[in-house]
Order: structure tokens, then sequence, then C-alpha cells
């Protein structure tokens, strides 16, 4: 009996405060429907997100994208690499920052939707997933490292913050490398067994100080290579420099992608179009 009167007491108990607070109901059937109005917005965009879907090389290349936020200042992520090119070992920070860029590494500069960009995001891609089993590279020695720097990128106000007409960007700060990115580019092998590459570097010398993404040539791929017996040193460790790789330079494959991720092993390696004689190494 106490039990049940102890139970029922508690029922009672829980009637009376439902009968007292009843008129904070509609308050809060109120206050419901004003919430759900008010999140409409919110939950339009957060559904419509479900359907957006950016190109897969976009979402690789901004998984290794470098910022130039704090390019006025000289103190982006993209200063930071540079410097380290610019220092070479002579740097104190050269260890530390060999570990975080590689002692080589790729370095490509391109922007969402450029022509040719998608195109090569599979062999970037495949060549990472790739490089220490199929392509046999040494993980001490020949680490996969690949940087991507987005020259379209613009601070609040909308201004470019790679190249401009303004002094504060990046490449005015870095002029040299590019000074030397050009003579790579006309006197590699690689430049020696193709196509002259002149056409590209007038072009970029004429839009150096331009305010569009149009202003670099793109895609342009550095190979840099910042070891103690790499003659690329000298240029700042740029071993290559590769504009838009065509059709007509890349070995014959079994698919286009299998031709671009040999072409990338191939630059990486020295050999081939590469090597002093450009033929394939027996």
């Amino acid at each position: 009996m106490v039990v049940l009167r102890a139970i029922g007491g508690f029922f009672a108990r829980i009637g009376r405060w439902i009968r007292d607070t009843a008129w904070v109901q509609p308050l809060l059937i109120v206050g419901g429907i004003f919430a759900i109005i008010f999140s409409i917005p919110y939950i339009t965009k957060w559904v419509q997100s479900w359907f957006v879907k950016a190109e897969a090389g976009e979402v690789y290349y901004r998984q290794h994208t470098l910022s130039c936020e704090g390019a006025a200042e000289k103190n982006s992520e993209v200063d930071k690499l540079f410097t380290y090119m610019m220092n070479g070992r002579d740097d104190k920070d050269f260890a530390t920052n060999a570990k975080k860029y590689g002692e080589k590494f790729f370095l490509m500069f391109g922007y969402d939707g450029c022509p040719g960009c998608e195109t090569l995001y599979p062999a970037f891609s495949n060549a990472e997933s790739e490089w220490y089993t199929t392509f046999g590279f040494d993980r001490t020695t020949d680490e996969y490292k690949f940087w991507y720097i987005d020259i379209a990128s613009t601070d609040n106000e909308g201004n470019f913050l790679f190249i401009s007409s303004e002094d504060k960007s990046i490449y005015s700060h870095y002029s040299m490398i590019f000074e030397k990115a050009n003579t790579v580019a006309i006197e590699s092998n690689y430049a020696k067994h193709t196509s002259d590459h002149s056409s590209y570097i007038d072009n970029a010398d004429t839009n150096a100080h331009a305010d569009s993404k149009d202003a670099f040539i793109t895609p342009t791929l550095f190979i840099v290579d910042m070891k103690a017996d790499s003659q690329a040193l000298d240029y700042y460790g740029i071993e290559n420099v590769l504009f838009n790789i065509p059709e007509a330079d890349l070995p014959k494959g079994e698919t286009s992608q299998l031709n671009y991720i040999q072409f990338l092993t191939t630059a990486w390696k020295q050999t081939v179009l590469f090597s002093e004689s450009g033929e394939e190494v027996k």
C-alpha cells in the first residue's frame, strides 16, 4: 500500500505541474514556429550543399594549396616556400623546411577551372597513391611532395595576391625566382628536346604585371630539387619548368592518364626527354 501511495503521489504532482504551467505551452508552440521560419534559409542552404560538388581536381589541389594570404606583409605560406627556395641550404631553418616542403617537390600554379589543370589532376593523384609501390620510389630519398599555388587568390577587397600591378604581390616580391624559371624553361634538357618555349616566356613577361589570373600561364609546373648535389640550386632549386604538358611530349602508354603519370615520373628522375641525350635509358 505504501508503494502504491508513493506512485500515486508522483503522478499527482506531475498532473499539478502540467495544470499550473499549461499557459507556457502556447508560447512554446509560437516560439517553435518562428524558429522554424527563421531557420528556413539556413536549412535550404544546407540541403543545397548536398548537391554542390566541386570538380575532383579542384578538391585535390585545395588539399595541397599553399595560401597567399598575408602576401602584402610577406608572411604567407607561399612566401615561406619561396624564401626556402631562395635561401637554399644556407638557411638556418633548412632542415625544418626540407621536412615540411620536401627536398624535392612538384610546384604547380593554377586556378579553379583553368584549362589543363583538371586534365593533370588524375596523374598527380594516382602518382601520389602509387609513388612507393607501382613506381618504386624510396620514401627517404624520393618522398612524394606536391604543392599548389592558386594564382587567382584575392584579399577581402578583391585584389589579386599572387600577381598584380601592385608591388605588394608575391610575383613582384620574388621576381628573381621567375627570372630563373624563365632561364630554365628555355635552356633545360627538356626545352632542348621539345618545342621552343619562347612564346610562353614572352607571353609571361608581357603580362607580368596585369591584374588578372590570365597574366600567368596555367598550368605551370616547377620541379624543384633542393638537394646538396643538385645543379638546380643555382636556379633556386628549379630543375624543370613545364607549361601545360603537350600531348606530343607524352610517352606512348596504354591510356592517356598512364602517359601523364609516366611523364611526371621521368621528369622527376630526369630521364628520357629530361636527360642530356633525350632518349630512354637502356
